[in-house]
């Protein structure tokens, strides 16, 4: 579920202040969501729940790396991310990993920016964990593999829509939407789960 909620709104950043990097996990939801965001705080007993300023957003985020570390990390490096997220956070563990080598000298130390400066995120790529289904999704059985329907609860949560579209002279039609920007494998797969077409 956490996953699903993730690969649709959540962000590993890296960002820089005074020379320095802090690493930061983020949840972003609009106010009428927010209780998700407490909930996640509940059971993973970390992190910081506050309103965006001059938004109806709301943000969980936790900016600590030992609780990156211990919390964080073991859940995402247990199960894969299926959207280019996943890029995200292998972009993320490196930066980790620069920011908790002690580099002495001002050379090493202006490396060490310029390696953070060019972890660049990857633009439309899958994310590794569908080479299990041969980046093919031909049935249920196969989305079924990577994709949960935990995942897919959480994914919607975000990025579902249920609304009454009224279309065909008067006819009013009941729809299901998701509205995101990913690899349409992701769509592919979802619609296996779900027995519909995708369109």
């Amino acid at each position: 579920w956490l996953l699903g909620l993730t690969d649709a709104v959540g962000k590993f950043l890296i960002e820089t202040k005074n020379e320095s990097h802090i690493l930061v996990f983020k949840l972003s939801l609009p106010a009428y969501n927010n209780k998700l965001l407490y909930f996640i705080k509940n059971k993973l007993g970390v992190g910081t729940v506050k309103k965006e300023a001059k938004t109806d957003i709301f943000s969980y985020t936790i900016r600590d790396r030992n609780k990156l570390k211990d919390v964080i990390f073991p859940i995402f490096d247990r199960y894969s991310l299926l959207t280019q997220k996943y890029f995200d956070y292998v972009n993320f563990k490196k930066a980790y990993s620069l920011l908790e080598n002690n580099y002495d000298t001002k050379f090493q130390q202006d490396k060490k920016r310029l390696d953070l400066v060019n972890l660049v995120p990857y633009e439309g790529q899958n994310s590794p964990v569908w080479t299990r289904v041969n980046d093919e999704v031909l049935n249920t059985g196969e989305a079924s593999k990577l994709m949960s329907k935990a995942w897919l609860i959480g994914f919607i949560e975000a990025k579902g829509f249920f609304y009454l579209d009224e279309k065909y002279q008067g006819k009013i039609l009941h729809t299901f939407e998701i509205n995101n920007v990913m690899p349409y494998i992701v769509y592919l797969a979802i619609g296996r789960i779900l027995g519909i077409r995708i369109n």
